[in-house]
């Protein structure tokens, strides 16, 4: 029961305006959305291949991730195509991992009030809450590498077999959710290695961890013999090393060479500067507001005192589980030499749990100040998390609109009701919008014209003259973009309407013809 109202809580919090929260859809949320939909309605992705295990498509060969397209599919059978739908099962996921931190919590501090801590620092984490809220599949490991830690210590209290086998498949399954779970599952699964090592067990208990985590990756061996080129196409699209003239071992090798090191420590320790974690956050406004960091500030005094609680007073296998989560977190971001919180969210739960421990040892000191303490800091938690949340759904949709690729949104939607009222015989679309074919599929979808698709040509402005100049129907390009208005009004060419940002900028132009 309890953890139902903590549900119902943290879906009140994470659930409204998904339509409108982020402003716009980020470039992925289109593309994992439209093979979700070719599921739901037909079996097969825009391949046409049946129930595939990735989602291949131009530009990405490797395919996408399984477990949020068919996750989205199951939703769509239901609910309408819309920027609502396709974020609500992230949402979903993101409320999921709060309920499961309290469950997790509740057993490892055996108190339910700071089982209740550890939810709420997880729920008011602005990289989760952000995360939570858009259609893609970042979030996904976290439930994964939650219910993994739960079952291992079960585990651990009463050494079942089938608690240890679920715990391996929990983590082979988790391979699926994103492509860093790759990395990071498997790590997982070394520690559950080293743990049954350390307690010395039998021979049995070795072969269950095995099999549990393998038999989930028997399709990812089938998915390799059937397209032997994945392995290649994904160090080729994360840049790993140069895969056209290396193979494994000679890439391994570059990995391992002393510039390459360099770069990658580089990366390491910038994802544990404290501007980073708890003051700016990530670069990028799509997986940041700027205005707070990955966590709240109060959680950057909780966290050391959280390690220092483990170092000097519960230096037990579980914490040290916790420090070797938290601090292995951002591995499969430094394999791409990529500072971005969205390849290292796993470290999200493991933090939260050090720092729970932190305030377990403000709470249970003998200083009535140290307690004190403990309770102005989770008052500040929430004021920060306050002004954060006003901030996302106000200030912060204007600073982000670029980062969102602008107000394409408008411009397509528009385009859509002018050619309803007055049908067009060639829809034009400037192939300079970055992405403009997944999100001109989205919204033909989204409002049932997919007729449209059948009469756009996508055009290279550069060749403006030659392919469009003297044809006929609707036009959209980005505002400022070549070719010039006075080519456009020599061609016959009218503007028909400016779109802009909230804040004031144009982002495109609509023409007629």
């Amino acid at each position: 029961m309890k953890a139902l109202v903590l549900a119902a809580v943290t879906a009140a919090i994470y659930l409204p305006g998904l339509q409108y929260a982020p402003i716009y859809l980020a470039n992925d949320e289109p593309k994992f959305a439209l093979q979700a939909r070719a599921i739901a309605a037909t079996g097969r992705d825009l391949d046409g291949e049946f129930m595939p295990l990735y989602f291949s498509e131009a530009g990405y060969p490797a395919g996408r991730d399984p477990l949020i397209i068919y996750l989205t599919a199951v939703f769509l059978k239901r609910l309408p195509f819309s920027e609502a739908t396709i974020r609500l099962p992230t949402a979903l996921v993101g409320v999921v991992d709060v309920v499961l931190m309290f469950v997790l919590a509740r057993r490892m501090f055996e108190r339910e009030a700071l089982a209740f801590a550890a939810a709420a620092l997880l729920a008011l984490t602005p990289a989760h809450f952000i995360h939570s809220r858009l259609g893609v599949n970042v979030l996904y490991p976290l439930p994964f590498a939650m219910m993994w830690l739960l079952l291992l210590l079960a585990f651990l209290e009463r050494e079942s077999l089938r608690t240890l086998f679920a715990a391996a498949a929990v983590l082979g399954v988790g391979v699926y959710s994103y492509v860093a779970a790759t990395i990071m599952m498997p790590l997982y699964f070394v520690f559950t290695w080293l743990t049954l090592v350390r307690k010395k067990s039998a021979a049995v208990q070795y072969v269950v961890a095995v099999t549990g985590f393998a038999i989930p990756l028997l399709l990812l061996f089938a998915w390799h013999v059937r397209h032997p080129a994945r392995y290649t196409e994904l160090v080729s699209a994360y840049r790993i090393y140069d895969a056209s003239r290396m193979n494994p071992l000679q890439g391994a090798k570059d990995l391992a060479s002393y510039f390459s090191l360099g770069v990658r420590s580089g990366v390491y320790w910038d994802f544990f500067n404290p501007s980073f974690l708890f003051f700016s956050g990530d670069s990028s406004l799509i997986n940041s507001t700027r205005r707070s960091g990955v966590f709240l500030w109060p959680v950057g005094l909780l966290l050391p005192l959280g390690v220092y609680r483990i170092v000097r007073f519960r230096p037990t296998w579980t914490n040290g589980l916790l420090l070797a989560g938290f601090v292995s977190a951002p591995l499969a971001a430094v394999l791409v030499a990529e500072v971005a919180i969205r390849r290292a969210l796993l470290m999200v739960p493991f933090a939260v749990l050090i720092a729970t421990g932190g305030l377990e040892w403000l709470f249970s000191a003998q200083q009535r100040l140290l307690r004190i303490a403990g309770v102005l800091l989770l008052g500040l938690i929430a004021l920060q998390f306050r002004s954060f949340y006003l901030d996302y759904f106000t200030e912060y949709r204007d600073r982000s609109g670029v980062w969102f690729g602008g107000n394409i949104r408008a411009a397509l939607e528009d385009l859509i009701e002018r050619d309803r009222e007055r049908p067009a015989s060639a829809v034009y679309v400037s192939n300079r919008i970055p992405f403009v074919e997944a999100y001109w599929s989205f919204y033909a979808v989204k409002h049932g014209r997919e007729d449209l698709l059948l009469r756009t040509m996508y055009y290279d402005p550069s060749r403006f003259t030659a392919q469009v100049s003297a044809a006929d129907g609707l036009m959209v390009a980005p505002a400022h973009e070549e070719p010039t208005e006075s080519l456009v009004r020599a061609s016959g060419w009218r503007l028909l309407k400016v779109v802009t940002e909230p804040n004031g900028p144009a982002s495109f132009m609509l023409y007629e013809k």
